[in-house]
């Protein structure tokens, strides 16, 4: 049962990272910070750069498909979770430091959370 939740959470986690940063990185939902239209607009608000943008989306693809390949060698699953952790963690400051709804904090915290699970029973059980 562990094992399933898992690799679940894995799942989860990798494809809502890649969903944001490669089909959804230029619409506007009520999550992105400071009612930004795009990605790219959402990192301004933070007071971060184009660069900074294309930096952090390449990190979390790369570690977003370091977790997929994790399912098949477990290995690589807590790297790749405690570096997403942290990239949750940041956006997760960020948002508060530009005073957004919580609602807008939900997915990053959400996905702190699922990381530091994957983290946990990485450890527990493997």
């Amino acid at each position: 049962m562990v094992f399933l939740l898992y690799r679940a959470i894995i799942i989860y986690v990798a494809l809502t990272v890649l969903s944001v940063w490669l089909f959804r990185k230029n619409r506007k939902t009520v999550y992105r910070g400071g009612g930004a239209m795009n990605l790219l607009e959402e990192f301004q608000n933070y007071g971060l750069s184009k660069t900074s943008m294309y930096i952090v989306g390449t990190i979390k693809i790369i570690t977003a498909i370091l977790l997929l390949c994790g399912l098949y060698f477990d290995f690589l699953v807590f790297p790749a979770a405690a570096v997403m952790a942290l990239f949750m963690l940041a956006a997760i400051y960020f948002h508060l430091k530009i005073q957004d709804p919580f609602v807008s904090i939900i997915p990053s915290l959400l996905m702190f959370f699922l990381c530091i699970s994957l983290i946990a029973i990485h450890f527990l059980f493997f």
